[in-house]
């Protein structure tokens, strides 16, 4: 963090850094199902904030993960 501007380009890299790490996990047994398309990377409330959404499902869970991080 801190090296990318806020600004759509920006949280597009972050998106695609946070996609790379999470198809990482899903190749190591971590994670099951992971689709890209449940991850959104919004501008926070600040303009150097940034808010992540992600839905995952836990490897051995039935059940879906869903995560906010506030940057």
């Amino acid at each position: 963090m801190g090296k990318i501007d806020n600004n759509e380009d920006g949280r597009s890299l972050f998106k695609g850094a946070l996609i790379n790490y999470f198809k990482d996990l899903e190749k190591l047994n971590a994670i099951d199902n992971f689709s890209s398309e449940d991850i959104v990377v919004e501008l926070g409330i600040d303009s150097d904030a940034i808010v992540v959404s992600v839905g995952l499902t836990v490897t051995d869970s039935g059940e879906k993960l869903y995560m906010t991080v506030t940057v």
